[in-house]
């Protein structure tokens, strides 16, 4: 008499454990994965930012100015300014080995006007996480004014004692950080912890002078000596503090 071959199969329960722990295995290595990406991209990111100040280095030992300034004209009582910001500025494109931009197009925003700028700067001089910018090209070129910033009160060295303050303390003042904007500030530079990657544009811009925190809730900020850090919102608000309540009047 033939016996029947045995069958060997997975029951319910072995198949339910199975599951389960390739379930968990996801949970804990999806993270770590993210993690990990998100890493790669901040120090991309880094890196972008050491070429920028290396760009404006560049830019000052040339020129023997700090940085390139926004140009601006008042009429009458009102302001009326219009915006020639660093990333337009021709002598430091050149340093970046890029294509110079014309008048129109530096002078093409008035503060009545917020309007972006038109995009000009290749994929790779834009930080992976900003992602308005990745979202928004032009002919294959990004905004960077919707992925780095830089520090407001730059402006203000030439108009007060904080030029020589700067000169001795190049390791203490932010220069280029992450950002919504072509320029960032104290008392809207944490703006994106509420609302992230928007830009709404004038007259109600949600994150116009922000800093962005886009690496894992921290801003990669580029300091006037090139040394580099990432911070938390708290963190930046209270350093652009100190420094406006020594050196800005």
């Amino acid at each position: 008499m033939l016996k029947g071959k045995s069958k060997k199969a997975f029951t319910l329960i072995e198949l339910l454990v199975v599951i389960s722990i390739i379930a968990l295995l996801m949970a804990i290595l999806i993270p770590v994965l993210n993690k990990g990406k998100e890493l790669a991209r901040s120090i991309q990111c880094k890196s972008i930012l050491k070429g920028l100040f290396t760009a404006h280095y560049s830019y000052f030992l040339e020129n023997n100015q700090l940085v390139p300034k926004t140009s601006g004209r008042y009429i009458g009582e009102d302001f009326d300014r219009d915006y020639d910001p660093w990333f337009t500025n021709n002598a430091f494109r050149a340093n970046l080995k890029l294509k110079p931009v014309s008048e129109e197009y530096k002078n093409c925003r008035l503060s009545t006007a917020l309007q972006p700028y038109k995009a000009s700067y290749p994929l790779n001089k834009i930080c992976p996480g900003a992602k308005y910018a990745l979202k928004h090209p032009d002919e294959k070129l990004y905004p960077l004014d919707r992925s780095y910033g830089m520090n407001a009160d730059t402006y203000n060295v030439k108009t007060t004692n904080a030029f020589r303050d700067l000169l001795n303390e190049t390791g203490n003042w932010f220069f280029i950080a992450d950002a919504m904007d072509y320029w960032f500030n104290y008392w809207q530079c944490d703006k994106y912890t509420e609302y992230g990657e928007i830009w709404d544009g004038y007259p109600n811009p949600k994150t116009n002078g922000s800093v962005a925190f886009r690496h894992v809730g921290k801003a990669n900020m580029i300091y006037f000596d090139g040394h580099l850090e990432r911070l938390t919102a708290k963190e930046v608000k209270s350093k652009l503090g100190e420094w406006r309540s020594r050196y800005i009047k």
